[in-house]
């Protein structure tokens, strides 16, 4: 409760200040400057989950996570892939500057003369993200997050008068860059200076990196993914639809993504680290933990989609300009989103229970099926097609998860799983039967 109490306080704090700083710069800058921010972010996720082994939760599942050694072997494993990626960022930027013009139509966000420079770039993010001390990760299997929390506020205190000096100096999509990566800067330089936990220097052991790798080699497909079903929408729409049509999208993303950050955060700093204590030492009561856990989850994607279904369209008029008036139905349209949200930590007790080859099936379930549904819903319907196969790609592996977790819930836990998905396909279809 105290850990999960911190995190939930952290990340209210941490998207009140980007609501804050988004409704600033929305007055600073064009739509279009948010479009472009949010590809070349979705390009760095590309790269970043493509090399994901699970370094984090390997530290957390381990006997001897906690050790220096392993801690140290772990810190080297993630300095090289934090190169790696920098390095496939910078090409990705580099193939993009050297395409041929006309190749997109030129009032997409593929086609904006500034968008090479942007990826090129957003690079430095991910090497700075590797440099960060494994301390990170041995306070996050502690359970002692309340410093990790202030220094990420703190973190986050600069970062936005930051975005406003430099919007004040050149109003383009540089502002929004300067700061997301002062604030990169800053969370790995706390890690090092401010959290407990043994000082880093390069040490290798081939056993923990054998183990390191054996847990992870699925999590490197899964994590690929992963990034195509989050993520498939941003990159297919930025090449479909005009640059200003989709920086309104991202508006209302945003406020989807919220949500979606808060939960895989507390999943992953709270319930991944106390369900793999309880795995270690009392497996038997997995289950009876899985159900405490799952009703503040339920309180919180029912509460979400409420939110973004009544009042997407009144918080949008409220907090945006006129332009961005669209984002309110579209945010109406994505709500159901959260409804399919719970099923998330169903999907983190599979990897708890170390089956990472089930957690890849998931993910290329979700990722084909938006691939597939995404592009044909746009064909035939529009955006509004579209965004129906966003909400509705993710739910595709629900089947999937509970086969997965049965053996771990019990029948009755997972009858009620089902029912509850059942349910929400029933909301998802009326909502869009009535806008």
């Amino acid at each position: 409760m105290s850990a999960g109490g911190w995190h939930l306080a952290m990340t209210i704090v941490q998207r009140l200040f980007s609501l804050i700083s988004n409704l600033i710069m929305t007055r600073l800058l064009m739509p279009e400057a948010f479009g472009m921010l949010a590809l070349a972010a979705a390009v760095m996720t590309a790269v970043t989950l493509f090399t994901d082994i699970g370094i984090n939760r390997s530290i957390m599942r381990e006997i001897d996570g906690a050790d220096d050694r392993f801690l140290r072997v772990a810190w080297v494993v993630k300095v090289l892939r934090g190169i790696v990626i920098g390095a496939g960022i910078l090409a990705a930027g580099i193939g993009l500057w050297l395409l041929p013009e006309g190749l997109f139509p030129p009032d997409s966000v593929y086609a904006q003369p500034e968008m090479p420079g942007v990826i090129a770039m957003i690079a430095i993010s991910p090497i700075l993200d590797g440099l960060a001390s494994t301390s990170r990760e041995l306070v996050m299997r502690r359970l002692e997050n309340r410093r990790l929390v202030l220094l990420r506020i703190v973190a986050q205190l600069c970062v936005i008068p930051t975005m406003i000096g430099a919007a004040q100096i050149s109003p383009t999509v540089w502002a929004l860059m300067a700061g997301m990566l002062l604030g990169n800067l800053l969370n790995c330089v706390f890690t090092h200076l401010f959290l407990p936990g043994p000082r880093m220097r390069f040490e290798w052991d081939g056993e923990i990196a054998a183990r390191l790798w054996q847990f992870g080699k699925w999590l490197l497909l899964s994590s690929a993914l992963t990034f195509v079903a989050l993520n498939a929408d941003k990159l297919i729409l930025g090449g479909l639809l005009e640059a200003t049509l989709f920086g309104i999208y991202v508006i209302a993303q945003i406020w989807v993504e919220s949500g979606r950050v808060l939960l895989n955060q507390l999943n992953s700093y709270v319930t991944f680290p106390v369900v793999a204590e309880v795995m270690r030492s009392r497996p038997d009561e997995v289950a009876r933990l899985y159900r405490k856990v799952q009703t503040a989850v339920d309180f919180f994607c029912f509460s979400g989609f409420l939110v973004a279904f009544l009042l997407g369209p009144w918080l949008i008029d409220t907090l945006y300009t006129e332009e961005y008036h669209e984002a309110g139905r579209y945010l109406q349209l994505l709500s159901p989103v959260f409804l399919i949200m719970r099923y998330d930590s169903l999907g983190n007790l599979v990897l708890n229970s170390g089956d990472s080859r089930a957690v890849m099936l998931i993910s290329a379930q979700r990722a084909a099926a938006i691939c597939v549904f995404l592009p044909l819903g746009y064909r035939f319907f529009g955006i509004e097609g579209a965004i129906l196969a966003a909400v509705t790609s993710p739910g595709l592996a629900v089947p999937y998860i509970l086969s997965k977790t049965r053996h771990i819930l019990g029948q009755r836990q997972t009858v009620f799983d089902a029912a509850i998905f059942g349910l929400s396909l029933v909301a998802l279809g009326a909502i869009f039967a009535l806008l």
